[in-house]
C-alpha cells in the first residue's frame, strides 16, 4: 500500500460582510485541488470542494482546520465520506464564525479504495 503525501496550506481573507476566497488552488502532489468560491455572503455557508486529479471510488474522511491568521482555531471538522467514481468530496463552512480579515484553511485527506486494476490503495494529502 503506497502513500501520496502533498502540503500546501490555502490562506483565507474574509471581509465584514464578504469573505474572499480566491480562485482555484491546487496542491503539489497530483492534480488535487481545494476549490473555493471568490466571494460568499457573510450569513451564506461557503461551500468548498476538494476535488479529486480523476474520479475515485472509496472510502476515506477530510480533516478541516479553519485559523484565523493569529493561530487560534475557528473551526475543526472530520467529515467521513463514501465515494462511486465521485469527482470530489464537499463539505461547508459557517461564514459567520469568521472573525479576523485573514484566515487559513487545512484539509488534510485519507482515502481507501481499489484502483481501475483491482489493486487496494491509500492515499494521504496533508495540508491541500
Amino acid at each position: 500500500m503506497a502513500a501520496q503525501r502533498s502540503k500546501l496550506v490555502v490562506p483565507v481573507t474574509a471581509a465584514a460582510l464578504l469573505l474572499i476566497f480566491g480562485d482555484w488552488l491546487a496542491g503539489p502532489a497530483g492534480a488535487d485541488q481545494l476549490v473555493l468560491p471568490q466571494a460568499v455572503e457573510r450569513n451564506q455557508p461557503i461551500k468548498v470542494a476538494y476535488r479529486f486529479e480523476q474520479p475515485a471510488t472509496a472510502s476515506g474522511f477530510l480533516d478541516v482546520d479553519w485559523n484565523d491568521i493569529d493561530g487560534p482555531l475557528v473551526d475543526r471538522r472530520h467529515i467521513p465520506f463514501e465515494l462511486a467514481d465521485a469527482p470530489q468530496v464537499e463539505f461547508s463552512l459557517d461564514a459567520r464564525l469568521a472573525v479576523t480579515m485573514k484566515n487559513q484553511l487545512t484539509v488534510d485527506l485519507t482515502l481507501d479504495g481499489v484502483d481501475s486494476f483491482g489493486n487496494k490503495f491509500r492515499r494521504e494529502s496533508e495540508g491541500l
